[in-house]
């Protein structure tokens, strides 16, 4: 995977999402639009938006909402785009590229945020959700059951 960084750093219209999208899908960044809405800023609008994007590719994304002290049934070493707190300001939410260890516990991977500290990664109490891309067309194929 050759990792994205964003080129807006802002609070409001920051794009960590697209970063992380185009890291997933070696994309540029330029090549992926900010799915920032511009009038409801919310993690549900943002991701109406990057599911509208990820159609033409016959793609789209799942969430989970995440809890810190769940135990996660998720492949170790599997790579994700993370919902996380922002290091920036408690009230904001934060995309970065994350899996879970052997032990179930987040490992930041990336955060597209070329100004972030490596020394100040989001750590698993810092997880708000867990975000997949796949293939919209995965419920019409066989696989054999």
């Amino acid at each position: 995977m050759n990792f994205v960084y964003q080129n807006d750093n802002s609070i409001e219209t920051g794009n960590c999402m697209s970063a992380c999208v185009a890291s997933v899908l070696g994309l540029h960044i330029e090549e992926v639009p900010n799915f920032h809405h511009k009038k409801i800023n919310t993690m549900t609008a943002q991701l109406k938006n990057v599911r509208k994007f990820l159609k033409q590719f016959d793609l789209t994304i799942i969430s989970i909402v995440a809890n810190p002290k769940n135990y996660w049934q998720v492949e170790p070493e599997m790579l994700f785009i993370a919902g996380v707190v922002s290091p920036n300001r408690d009230d904001c939410c934060h995309a970065v590229i994350g899996k879970f260890n052997s032990r179930d516990r987040f490992i930041q991977v990336f955060d597209p945020n070329p100004e972030a500290s490596p020394a100040r990664p989001a750590k698993h109490k810092d997880l708000l959700s867990i975000h997949f891309i796949i293939d919209i067309n995965i419920g019409d194929r066989p696989y054999g059951i």
